[in-house]
Parts: structure tokens; sequence; C-alpha cells
């Protein structure tokens, strides 16, 4: 009688065990929805109202999931400090702003099982002062070379963007460049957004671009690299 309840018993154990190993639930996987496009305010827009409804344009989910957003508004581009940050189903959200500042947005994409999508591209934009006649231009950006780019040349072109509120403003550039990350200034007040420079073979090179008015109003713009074969 107890070699029959033992062999029971095991059988038991065995029917268990396979029935864990081809059954079960199979771990859930989900694709992040696309990125969202945002709409408003436009990347170097003059706000004349310091309260400010943001718009976006709405993602898509692969699995068709439920999808929220976080946005996000900040005084700096690396968003090191942001100022208001918010989830939510919608694709806008009203946020009140200081007057006479540069302001940073972006905005991302998650779905009902937290999956995200990349930031969006960080848009910038002017909330207008009170009696103010001049503004800060707004920060340079890279055109060439791109960041970390290699680079096979031994004159290279450095080529950048830069605009002002002001449109009648005429912007000069102080420019800085050099093999180490804090670069020396090598051009002040030019008035073109190119130089072009002589380099070496197998370097890392850095470069900024400080933005100047006709009031001397600033900007000071990342510091970019790139290397040389």
């Amino acid at each position: 009688m107890k070699k029959y309840i033992i062999i029971a018993v095991l059988m038991g154990f065995i029917s268990c065990g396979g029935g864990s190993k081809g059954g079960g639930e199979k771990p859930s996987s989900s694709n992040p929805p696309s990125v969202p496009g945002l709409i408003y305010p436009q990347s170097n827009m003059l706000c004349i109202n310091n309260v400010v409804t943001f718009n976006w344009k709405a993602s898509e989910d692969p699995e068709g999931d439920a999808i929220k957003y976080e946005i996000q508004v900040a005084e700096s581009s690396s968003f090191s400090t942001v100022l208001h940050t918010e989830t939510l189903t919608g694709v806008s959200r009203t946020f009140s702003l200081n007057k006479g500042q540069i302001y940073y947005w972006r905005v991302k994409a998650i779905d009902a099982t937290n999956a995200a999508s990349n930031f969006t591209n960080v848009y910038q934009f002017y909330t207008e002062g009170e009696g103010v006649t001049n503004y800060i231009p707004f920060l340079p950006s890279v055109v060439r070379p791109s960041l970390n780019e290699i680079v096979s040349t031994q004159t290279v072109t450095l080529e950048w963007l830069a605009s002002d509120v002001d449109t009648n403003d005429t912007l000069v550039y102080d420019i800085y460049f050099g093999e180490v990350s804090n670069p020396p200034l090598v051009v002040s007040g030019h008035t073109t957004k190119s130089y072009s420079t002589t380099v070496n073979s197998s370097k890392t090179y850095y470069w900024r671009i400080e933005v100047k008015d006709n009031s001397g109003a600033k900007s000071i713009g990342k510091t970019w690299v790139f290397k040389t074969d």
C-alpha cells in the first residue's frame, strides 16, 4: 500500500512539473509609440502672451495601446532643471511663464505598458517682456561638422545657425576652437555663420559659438566636438 502512495505522489509532482514547463504566461512585450510632433509654440517664436498653450501632434502605438504624454518646459536646453512637467492624455497644456525669457520644451509619448518614445526635438521660444526693447539672441545650433562627426580633410568649415527675435539686429559671433574641452577664443566679432580652419589628423577638436547683437546681448552656445582621421 505504501508503494502505491509513493508512486501516486511522484506522478503528481511530474504532472505539475510538466504543466509548468509547457504552460504559464509568456512575458508581454510592447513596442513604444511614435514620437509626437511639436506644433506650438514653434521654434524661435516670440510669444506675446506669457500664458502659453502648448500643442503637439498625437502619437500612434503599434499595439493600439492607450497613450499619455510627458511634457517638459525648462530655461536651459539641457533640461538640467525642469520648470514644468506633467503627464497627461491630451495633446495640449497651458503654463504661465515669466515674461522676457527664453524657454525650451519637448514631449514624449508613453503607452499603457510604460513603453516610451524618444523625446521630440527641443523647441526654443521667447516670452515678450514688459517695456523690453531688445531681446537676447537665440542659442546657435550646429550645422557642420555634426556632433562627434569624423572629418577626413585637413581644412574644416565650421558652420552654424543663429537668429534673433529682433530681426533688425545685426549678429556677430565669437568663435572658440581648440583641442581642449574648454576651447580658447580664436576670433571675435565674426560677421558670417561659417569659419574655415586647418586641423591635424587623429585629433579631437572642440568648438563653441557666442552670439551677440547690436546692444551687446549675448547667448553662449553649447560646446560641440568632432574628430579627424
